[in-house]
């Protein structure tokens, strides 16, 4: 018996089912068809031998679980974001500017004054808005978790917060999927990595050594043979690892678990 892994970089995944405009409404499903998609690519490499038993072992999941805490409320991030906004002199002008033409017959000071309350209550509002968005994302693995006993939903990246910019930056995910790529080798034969990223080069190389197989997925816009390579996916996986699943739009939305268009 063969057993397979899945290691699945959410982020990442969602992206490019973004980029090809696919919304995936059943995962476990999903997951099984990769695997089923793996399988026969990997067979194809035995082709002469005896094929052997194939098991699903299990899905890791990464995906971000926190981020960064701002209370709007304390002197002390007031302080911060005060210093922010005064240290970004073009962005400080346009408040200013919006100010005016809100009350033209205000002096500099009381302007400077409206401005940061308007510059504080727009990262106020878009915060409050990425942390209404990761708990809807931690309901929706609770659903994946009470649905499901084979994906196994690994929450431990976390959003940087940038405020000023108003961006996050996500940290932790492809290193805790890396960690565990080698640290479960024991529990695997092939390994199949859902991910674009090149990070996982080291990790893929290094279980190589331990006599593990690798596969990567690549998500593909299009039909069969004219599919074009989708968003978020380093050419270098597919060099570094054993065998490329390759995984077609125009097949995965006549598939029950997956259609056409994101909500």
């Amino acid at each position: 018996m063969h057993r397979f892994s899945l290691f699945v970089d959410y982020s990442n995944l969602f992206g490019i089912l973004k980029s090809l405009d696919v919304r995936v409404t059943d995962y476990e499903r999903f997951f099984w068809h990769i695997f089923e998609q793996a399988a026969i690519v990997w067979q194809q490499k035995l082709l002469g031998e005896q094929l052997p038993t194939l098991q699903l072992q299990r899905v890791y999941w990464y995906a971000v679980g926190s981020m960064d805490s701002w209370d709007f409320e304390s002197e002390r991030t007031r302080g911060h974001l005060f210093r922010l906004f005064d240290r970004d002199a073009e962005s400080r002008r346009l408040y200013v500017a919006e100010a005016r033409l809100r009350d033209p017959k205000s002096d500099l000071p009381e302007l400077t004054a409206e401005a940061f309350v308007t510059y504080r209550n727009e990262r106020r509002t878009w915060y409050d808005d990425k942390r209404a968005a990761l708990e809807s994302m931690r309901k929706f693995f609770r659903t994946i978790r009470q649905s499901t006993q084979f994906i196994d939903i690994r929450d431990t990246g976390v959003w940087k917060v940038n405020i000023h910019a108003k961006s996050v930056e996500e940290k932790g995910v492809d290193t805790s999927l890396a960690v565990d790529m080698v640290a479960l080798s024991d529990t695997y034969d092939v390994a199949v990595v859902i991910s674009g990223d090149a990070d996982m080069i080291p990790s893929i190389e290094y279980v190589k050594t331990r006599g593990k197989t690798v596969g990567v997925t690549e998500l593909l816009k299009g039909a069969r043979p004219d599919a074009r390579r989708g968003h978020g996916f380093a050419t270098r996986l597919r060099q570094a690892a054993d065998f490329t699943v390759p995984v077609f739009e125009s097949e995965l939305t006549r598939t029950s678990f997956a259609r056409k268009g994101i909500d």
